[in-house]
């Protein structure tokens, strides 16, 4: 949860909502970020089972009515950049994309 529900400080003036459909995998365990040590991920180590998705949790999302604009990370490479304009694109979705403000003083961020 804390990956979903936070963000850094310095993205604290960004105007957004977070919207999060939370449906529970009875066999996927408790955490799929922690791997048999223990030791937290940030991404999911196993992938979700979509066999076993049920029509009814399944829900249809008018992206561009949501979605005003997609900031790349201020790191990101010209090519990702346009890799994620063309995914965006791709998807039929009208969503503008951009580079992040703080582009300007990547060599000074510590990420």
């Amino acid at each position: 949860m804390m990956f979903i529900t936070t963000k850094r400080e310095e993205f604290a003036k960004d105007r957004e909502v977070r919207a999060m459909l939370w449906i529970r995998d009875d066999y996927a365990g408790i955490n799929r970020h922690y791997d048999i040590d223990n030791f937290p991920h940030p991404r999911p180590l196993t992938p979700p089972d979509v066999a076993r998705v049920k029509d009814f949790h399944r829900r249809k999302v008018d992206l561009s009515a949501l979605v005003t604009e997609v900031v790349v990370n201020p790191k990101a490479t010209p090519p990702l950049l346009d890799e994620v304009a063309r995914v965006v694109s791709d998807a039929g979705q009208p969503i503008p994309v951009g580079r992040s403000a703080l582009a300007r003083y990547s060599k000074f961020l510590p990420f």
